[in-house]
């Protein structure tokens, strides 16, 4: 309701063209009014479209930095709110962008100085072959109080920020608009992998975010076929050059970066990158992945080098916690390699476990505690039966993490605990009562807890459900069932409703009668994550499973079933 009088009077801001203060004014009511319409949506926007398009590139023409920056951000922002609508608009979009990445960035003035001169006055002096020269008056050579080096080194740093926006931008608009982007996509590659090498951090990391997005659109744009793990998947031949061109440049980055967040970026975009197209995204580069992340969890990288740290030291704790970023970005490649190769990664594994496991310590923040016990969670879920030689010492690791302070912690030690019992092929039927010991505290949660709590809650249910689902008998279910539907309906991780209402199903089919206690209970569990007017908590497969089971207990139950609203799922009715 406030969104047409706010655009009535914020729009006359965005005719301004004098500079400072006029200038700031103009970019930061462009960037509120792609914020708003972010939160009203296409539909309420649409309107103002054009209006507004025409004021960003009236923006670019004014001369200043600032305002290309804040059109590029509105093209950005229209591009995610119209998808294929914003595709006629590329045409006009995309080259300024492009343009704006080849700008120089020094100031107003060329240069008259030869790039060879410029060394020659960086080099006078440093040996005698080379030293400086004591010239009188009347010799005719250039001196070298007569080059401004000030001059050399000025650096627009304007520019670079609106280079780093536009950089960012191309990626978006080709997620965003697809198939329409096609023609540009050969220049806008070109162009990301020319900004690798950049001297300014924010460049590089929105070239490497940007090359990355657009390899994961083409993909998708390829008509794949579903991989599975471990065997390399055909890709495209256009797909497979687009990856030749843009890895060897990313990966020479790396091996000069000496910035921690461009670092991070990279890893996080190349797990995003491998868990979308699989096992062919590491044919030619899982050793150099796996080296990188190697590296990276060692606190080798450049990036994570101090001149005044001895080598042989393990970087000090304070600097571990400034690192937790980076180590959690690292995780993240290492899971993906294991999603992608599955059980083929067991013998990288035994490098990284101890690696990912040393993160686990009271001594580490609460960040890298729970980055180590979510990775190595991951690695279970894409490896499966194939951790099994590596179970009890997991298994150690997740008892201690299920007892930690914090329950950001916990829940990633449950949902782990969880996932080691599913998939490994050790019977751990022994470990049951103390496992369901351990993980009994996260069950009891006061009403006015913080969110984390509910969310370690929700996951200790469902690592409860995988142990019932693994063996039913070793559950002590007069004792458990009483706590776990308590838990019901999840709160916060919808994802674990899939092994809780998958193991009430089976618990339905083996031991009805041991249910029927909580039959009315159960039934206003259905009925809330049915609701089709509400969030999507469990999926079309347990969907599926829960109204045929309705179908079957309105049999014997119908007026259970009617009385929790349920009689629309029955089949026929």
């Amino acid at each position: 309701p406030y969104f047409a009088p706010t655009m009535e009077r914020l729009k006359h801001f965005l005719l301004l063209t004098g500079e400072g203060e006029e200038t700031e004014l103009r970019g930061i009511t462009m960037d509120a009014v792609g914020t708003f319409a972010e939160a009203v949506g296409r539909d309420v926007f649409r309107p103002y479209f054009d209006d507004m398009m025409r004021q960003a590139f009236n923006g670019i023409e004014l001369g200043s930095a600032r305002l290309r920056e804040c059109s590029f951000l509105f093209f950005g922002v229209m591009a995610r709110v119209f998808a294929e609508e914003f595709a006629p608009s590329l045409p006009a979009v995309v080259p300024p962008l492009l343009a704006s990445c080849k700008q120089e960035e020094t100031g107003q003035d060329s240069l008259s100085i030869e790039a060879s001169d410029a060394v020659s006055a960086f080099a006078t002096g440093t040996s005698p072959a080379n030293a400086i020269a004591v010239l009188d008056e009347t010799d005719a050579e250039v001196e070298i109080e007569d080059i401004d080096l000030d001059k050399m080194l000025d650096v627009n740093s304007a520019i670079a920020v609106e280079k780093e926006i536009a950089a960012d931008t191309l990626g978006t608009l080709f997620a965003a608009t697809g198939a329409q982007f096609l023609p540009f996509v050969e220049s806008t590659a070109l162009e990301l992998v020319g900004l690798l090498p950049h001297y300014y951090e924010g460049i590089r990391k929105s070239a490497t975010d940007s090359l990355l997005e657009i390899i994961r659109t083409f993909y998708d744009l390829s008509n794949p076929t579903e991989w599975q793990a471990g065997t390399p998947n055909p890709l495209d031949q256009h797909v497979k050059e687009l990856i030749g061109h843009a890895l060897p440049p990313l990966m020479d980055m790396y091996e000069s970066e000496d910035n921690k967040g461009v670092v991070s970026s990279l890893c996080v975009g190349l797990a995003e990158t491998i868990n979308k197209i699989g096992p062919a995204f590491l044919e030619n580069y899982y050793a150099q992945f796996c080296s990188m992340a190697v590296q990276i969890l060692e606190q080798k990288a450049i990036c994570q080098q101090d001149p005044d740290q001895d080598d042989s030291e393990e970087a000090p704790e304070d600097q571990a916690e400034y690192d937790s970023v980076l180590i959690s970005a690292a995780g993240d490649l290492v899971a993906a390699m294991a999603n992608a190769m599955g059980p083929s990664f067991s013998q990288a594994f035994a490098t990284f476990f101890p690696l990912i496991a040393k993160y686990y310590k009271k001594s580490r923040s609460l960040s890298d505690r729970s980055a180590s016990i979510g990775c190595l969670a991951e690695i279970i879920s894409g490896m499966k039966g194939a951790i099994t030689p590596s179970t009890e010492p997991l298994l150690e690791l997740f008892y201690r993490a299920v007892g930690d302070s914090e329950a950001e912690v916990q829940s990633n030690a449950a949902f782990a605990t969880g996932l080691l019992v599913e998939n490994s092929e050790q019977d751990l039927s022994q470990q049951y009562i103390p496992l369901l010991g351990a993980l009994r505290p996260l069950f009891e949660v006061a009403a006015d807890a913080p969110g984390p709590r509910f969310n370690a809650r929700d996951n200790a249910a469902g690592a409860v459900a995988r142990l019932i689902l693994r063996n039913t008998s070793a559950v002590p279910l007069d004792q458990v069932l009483p706590i776990l539907f308590g838990a019901l309906p999840l709160k916060h991780d919808f994802l674990e409703n899939r092994p809780v209402f998958r193991a009430i199903v089976v618990l339905f089919r083996l031991t009805p009668q041991t249910l029927l206690p909580y039959l009315d209970g159960l039934l206003q569990v259905f009925a809330h994550v049915l609701d089709p007017n509400a969030q999507d908590q469990i999926g079309d497969e347990i969907r599926a499973e829960l109204i045929s089971l309705i179908g079957a207990l309105n049999q014997d139950f119908a007026g259970k079933v009617q009385a929790a609203g349920l009689a629309v799922f029955v089949p026929g009715a």
